[in-house]
């Protein structure tokens, strides 16, 4: 193939008059190298593939009724196309990284879903590593991410980021690698009751002390499940907030190993 050129013309405005400077893109054959040059005979040569941060954007979102601001470091990366900027986050997930970071509700749990679909379609047998630093949230939708992380076939490797609790505790105990960082903890306790309490007819709040004690019954199963503890060990440690340590961790049989580099 041969050369291909383009232009590209910058314009600047002063307060008397606009200057215009133009300047050519060469694309060398057979090579990764982008020469740009002015009619002077100038050029500067840019290397693509060099990823580096940029400046930071904090984008406004609301949720719960409550605005607030999501600080957003973004990537600049030199190409032979010339400048491209991606979100932090499309590094991780092209690193087979995602992360749970806050509550457990339908909109984390919806976008780690996709990233867990997406990297097992491009790679079905490489590990995926999920960071988790979380209160908890709800358990319905806790577990249907659980589901999805036992139903595809890429090993999902869990590290715990300061803490893993209620919901998010199970989550990260459900990883087929599970790590912790040395300050890091987890918390188990039963589920609880949302909201302002159970309120409604006797038959309404049975129904629901029922259902409770059902997912109580899951949540429990799972983790000796995970644990090896038996189902009974596991109601005596979930009957209050029970937090464990990295190193109480391991030795419970919660987590695998306490890292000290990531």
């Amino acid at each position: 193939m041969g050369s291909a050129t383009a232009g590209l013309a910058c314009k600047r405005r002063t307060a008397s008059r606009r200057v215009t400077c133009s300047f050519l893109f060469f694309l060398q054959p057979n090579t990764r190298t982008c020469m740009a040059g002015s009619a002077l005979g100038v050029f500067v040569r840019f290397k693509p593939n060099r990823p580096r941060l940029s400046a930071c954007a904090f984008a406004p979102f609301e949720r719960n009724g409550m605005s607030t601001s999501v600080y957003s470091p973004q990537i600049t990366q030199e190409t032979a196309l010339g400048l491209e900027r991606f979100d932090m986050r499309d590094e991780m997930l092209a690193c087979r990284e995602l992360e749970l970071c806050g509550p457990v509700d339908a909109e984390s749990v919806a976008d780690i879903i996709r990233g867990l679909r997406h990297l097992q379609k491009a790679d079905p047998a490489t590990p995926i590593t999920l960071f988790i630093n979380s209160p908890g949230g709800e358990v319905q939708s806790g577990l249907a991410l659980y589901d999805v992380m036992s139903a595809i076939s890429c090993p999902v490797r869990t590290v715990c980021l300061g803490l893993a609790a209620s919901m998010a505790a199970l989550l990260f105990i459900a990883g087929d690698t599970r790590d912790m960082l040395p300050h890091s903890r987890v918390m188990i306790h039963d589920p609880l009751i949302g909201g302002a309490g159970v309120g409604g007819s006797a038959l309404s709040v049975k129904a629901r002390a029922d259902d409770l004690m059902r997912i109580r019954d899951i949540t429990a199963q799972v983790i000796a499940e995970h644990t090896g503890m038996p189902l009974e060990r596991v109601f005596e440690l979930t009957a209050r907030d029970t937090y464990f340590e990295a190193e109480e961790a391991v030795a419970a049989h919660l987590a695998d190993r306490v890292i000290r580099e990531l």
